[in-house]
């Protein structure tokens, strides 16, 4: 449902505040499988793709519940 937004997350050619915005998009459209996606950014060395992993599994998490 979201593997563009997912191939453009993952893709360093991109922007990191691009590249944010479609972690939030997956978050949005995604599902549990997504939350793995998502948690491979938190160790990244942008802040901006860091918050936007935390900010994103929080509202899918939360979308999930």
């Amino acid at each position: 449902m979201s593997a563009p937004a997912r191939r453009i997350a993952a893709d360093p050619e991109w922007a990191d505040g691009v590249r944010g915005q479609a972690m939030l998009l997956t978050a949005k459209l995604g599902d549990e499988e997504d939350l793995g996606t998502l948690s491979r950014f938190l160790d990244d060395s942008s802040p901006v793709l860091r918050l936007r992993a935390m900010e994103g599994i929080a509202a899918l998490q939360a979308r999930l519940a």
